[in-house]
C-alpha cells in the first residue's frame, strides 16, 4: 500500500449548463454533486499547513490488511446520490474508479468522524428501517490513502439513477478515522474491478450491468471557476455514452489490468520536452492530481517555472503567468491528449499572486503503475469505462 497525498483542485468551469440525454431504455443519468475539498477549504482559510502537520504521523502508517486504493479522500469533490434499502435511504457517495468496494456509515457509529463536522453532517444507514436488509456479520477493514474504517458486511437493495439490484453486498462502517469528519462523504461507490475489492465483494457496477443498454458508464466532470458547495458537478451516464457533454469521437485503449482502470501510456511531454517511454497509468475519478514519477514531475515543474511550497506541500507558479504556459501532453493509443494550463494551474487562495500546479510525484506506486490521471485530466476528457470489452475510451469534454 502506498500513501498518496493528493491536492484538491477546484473545478474550473465555463458557465454552460449540463446537457442531459433523452432518457433511453437501459440508459440512465444522474448528476454529480461538486464540493470543495478539505484541502481547498483549509488553504483558503490559512490552516492547511497546521492540519497537514497534525496528520503527518498518520499519513505514513501502512497497514497490510484490507488495502484498497491509492487515493486521498481529503480531496474528494465529485459525489453522487445513491439509495439503499426498502424503503430507500439516500446518501452522498464518491464515484471512485480507483477502488472497488461500496460502503456507507452505520447508524451505530456515533463518533465525530461518523457524525460529521461543521457544515458536513453525515446521513447514516438505519438498517432497522429496511425490510430487505441482511446482516452477514463478517467484519471488514479498509485502509485508504488517507483514512481508514472498519465495520461489517451486509446485503440490501441498491438503486442508482433508477436502476436497482436487490442483493448488493456492501460494508457498513462502525468506526472511521477523523480524516472523514470534515468532508461531505457518506460512503464510497467503488467502480474499479472485482479483483481489487476487499473480501471479494462484487462491486455495484458488475451487478447493474444486465439492466443497462450497454455494459459501459461515462463520467463527465464539469469545471467551476470559484468554490461552490453542492453545485452540479457533472454527469454519470450508465449504459451509454454521454454524447451531449462529450465529443462524438471516442478513442479506446485496452486495459492491462483486471484490478484498476489501468492501461499503457505511450509517452508524455511538455513544451520542447518529450518522452517515449512506455509506462502504466490508471484513470481515477477519486484523485484530483496528475501524479507521476518524481523525474517527470520535476521536468514539468522546471518547464513551467514552478517553485515548491514546503509549508503547504504544493508546487506553485505566478497566477498571472499561467496563460502563457504549455500544455501537458499524454499519448495514449497513439492519440495525443493535451491538458491545458487552465486545468493544471489552479488558484486555491494561497495569496501573494501564487497559484497551485496540480502535479505530485511518487515513485514505486505498486501494481506496475507510474502515473495516475486524476480529475485534472478527466475534466478535459470524458472517460468512457467499457466494462463489457475491458477497455477505456476518452472523448473531449464540452466545458
Amino acid at each position: 500500500m502506498l500513501l498518496i497525498l493528493s491536492l484538491s483542485l477546484l473545478c474550473f468551469a465555463y458557465s454552460s449548463p449540463i446537457k442531459h440525454l433523452d432518457q433511453a431504455k437501459g440508459v440512465f443519468q444522474l448528476e454529480l454533486e461538486h464540493h470543495p475539498s478539505l484541502r481547498a477549504r483549509l488553504i483558503r482559510n490559512g490552516t492547511w499547513a497546521t492540519f497537514l502537520n497534525s496528520q503527518e504521523s498518520k499519513l505514513f502508517k501502512n497497514k497490510d490488511s484490507g488495502t484498497q486504493s491509492l487515493i486521498d479522500y481529503g480531496d474528494a469533490e465529485y459525489l453522487v446520490r445513491v439509495s439503499q434499502g426498502t424503503p430507500a435511504q439516500t446518501f452522498r457517495v464518491i464515484c471512485d474508479t480507483g477502488s472497488s468496494n461500496y460502503w456507507l456509515i452505520d447508524s451505530s457509529c456515533t463518533s465525530t468522524a461518523c457524525n460529521g463536522m461543521g457544515q458536513y453532517k453525515h446521513n447514516k444507514f438505519q438498517s432497522s428501517r429496511s425490510s430487505t436488509f441482511q446482516n452477514y456479520g463478517t467484519s471488514i477493514y479498509m485502509q485508504y490513502g488517507k483514512g481508514s474504517l472498519s465495520g461489517y458486511l451486509a446485503v440490501d437493495v441498491i438503486t442508482l439513477a433508477g436502476v436497482s439490484y436487490s442483493q448488493q453486498g456492501f460494508a457498513l462502517a462502525t468506526q472511521m478515522s477523523m480524516d472523514f469528519a470534515q468532508t461531505p462523504i457518506e460512503g464510497i461507490l467503488g467502480l474499479a474491478w472485482p479483483g481489487l475489492a476487499v473480501d471479494s465483494v462484487t462491486p455495484p457496477m458488475q451487478n447493474l450491468i444486465n439492466s443497462l443498454d450497454q455494459p459501459v458508464f461515462t463520467m463527465y466532470l464539469q469545471r467551476h471557476r470559484t468554490i461552490v458547495v453542492g453545485a452540479i458537478g457533472g454527469l454519470m451516464t450508465l449504459g451509454g455514452i454521454d454524447t451531449q457533454n462529450c465529443a462524438s469521437t471516442v478513442n479506446y485503449v485496452q486495459l492491462t489490468s483486471n484490478l484498476y482502470w489501468q492501461f499503457t501510456l505511450d509517452g508524455w511531454g511538455i513544451g520542447s520536452y518529450s518522452s517515449s517511454n512506455s509506462q502504466q497509468v490508471i484513470a481515477d475519478t477519486g484523485t484530483s492530481l496528475l501524479i507521476g514519477p518524481s523525474s517527470a514531475v520535476q521536468q514539468i515543474a522546471n518547464t513551467v517555472g514552478a517553485v515548491y511550497d514546503n509549508t503547504n506541500g504544493v508546487w506553485t507558479v505566478r497566477c498571472s503567468a499561467s496563460s502563457g504556459l504549455p500544455a501537458i501532453v499524454f499519448t495514449i493509443g497513439g492519440i495525443q491528449y493535451n491538458v491545458p494550463p487552465s486545468e493544471y494551474v489552479i488558484d486555491l487562495g494561497l495569496g501573494g499572486g501564487n497559484c497551485v500546479v496540480s502535479i505530485q510525484s511518487i515513485d514505486s506506486m505498486g501494481f506496475s503503475m507510474s502515473w495516475i490521471l486524476g480529475v485534472t485530466f478527466m475534466r478535459t476528457y470524458c472517460g468512457i469505462f467499457d466494462v463489457g470489452n475491458g477497455q477505456i475510451g476518452f472523448a473531449k469534454a464540452y466545458n
